[in-house]
């Protein structure tokens, strides 16, 4: 419902503009989008909270909905291409759970193997697991059985695969700290100079008590840009790890950029554990050498985006295990 009323509103933004016909199509395209959540509930309340804007604007606030005034036809048009679109997008996702299904009752090797699906949120995982008890350990009734299935979440699987299930000290939430003594021990440092004068270092006055008072939220924030770096830039820490001060693309970096690489070399030098890249490399590389305990087929059922990491220690993962 939140999907589709951010794009009632984008269209409201458009009021007067002869644009706004056109950021109509941005429904369509987000009911698509919704396709990824592999859920006919969520297609089916987004379907009704378009139908529901259209039909009450066009009689109490056309402009927020056409740029021509109110226009029944031209509703009632959008209605139908959108009930037709989401009748689509609604089989595909009870397409998408009917193979998933079809998949997971292929017997494994190991008669008691179990089988590991990982699914975006919980809501999935409830959702899912009662379409598979229609079709799984189902005899001549309707209804069925979903035992032996274990529901997971990408990043716990990828912080069992890396150690980190228990502590990571490269968590933003940990890095906070380790991060804010890194910048008071180097505010004097020539190219902290730009950071030390955003977070008041010289500064006297009420102007420094306002930018001291930025440390900690500046830290968090700095903790999840780097948390951000290792898992879709490896390569970017790589470079500045090795002195390499580039974008991560063999381009030089941005001139009010410079301060993050030797940022990046002060705090890993605080930290007693190996970086975040290598140690991703040594966990893939651990991956392709041998199994782990995991089971040996792995589903990935809805899944909206992936990390370039994610990626890399899936890849590794099908190496050992077969991974659908």
């Amino acid at each position: 419902m939140a999907h589709a009323a951010t794009v009632a509103v984008l269209v409201y933004a458009f009021a007067g503009s002869p644009l706004q016909i056109d950021i109509h199509m941005y429904f369509f395209a987000a009911l698509a989008m919704l396709t990824a959540l592999c859920d006919w509930r969520a297609i089916l309340t987004a379907t009704l909270t378009v139908a529901l804007h259209h039909l009450l604007l066009n009689f109490l606030l056309p402009a927020a909905v056409f740029p021509g005034g109110a226009d029944f036809f031209r509703v009632v048009l959008h209605a139908v291409i959108v009930l037709i679109e989401a009748g689509v997008l609604m089989w595909i996702s009870q397409y998408l759970a009917k193979a998933l299904a079809q998949l997971l009752a292929t017997p494994q090797d190991d008669p008691f193997a179990a089988e590991l699906v990982l699914v975006p949120a919980r809501g999935i995982e409830r959702w899912l697991s009662q379409r598979l008890s229609h079709r799984l350990g189902r005899g001549s009734g309707a209804d069925g059985v979903c035992a032996g299935v274990e529901f997971r979440t990408p990043r716990s699987l990828v912080a069992e695969l890396t150690g980190t299930a228990d502590d990571d000290p490269w968590s933003p939430d940990r890095l906070v700290w380790p991060l804010l003594e890194t910048i008071d021990a180097s505010a004097d440092q020539p190219w902290c100079t730009r950071l030390a004068a955003h977070l008041g270092y010289g500064y006297q006055g009420s102007d420094a008590e306002l930018r001291v008072g930025r440390r900690h939220a500046v830290a968090r924030r700095i903790a999840a840009l780097f948390a951000s770096y290792a898992a879709q830039r490896p390569q970017l820490l790589a470079q500045w790890t090795d002195g390499i001060d580039s974008d991560g693309l063999c381009a030089e970096i941005d001139t009010d950029l410079a301060w993050q690489p030797e940022l990046w070399r002060a705090l890993i030098a605080r930290i007693a554990a190996d970086p975040p890249h290598l140690r991703h490399a040594r966990t893939v590389d651990a991956l392709r050498a041998s199994g782990t305990g995991l089971p040996p087929r792995l589903s990935l059922f809805g899944q909206t985006r992936l990390a370039t990491t994610d990626i890399d220690l899936l890849d590794a993962l099908s190496t050992n295990h077969a991974v659908h």
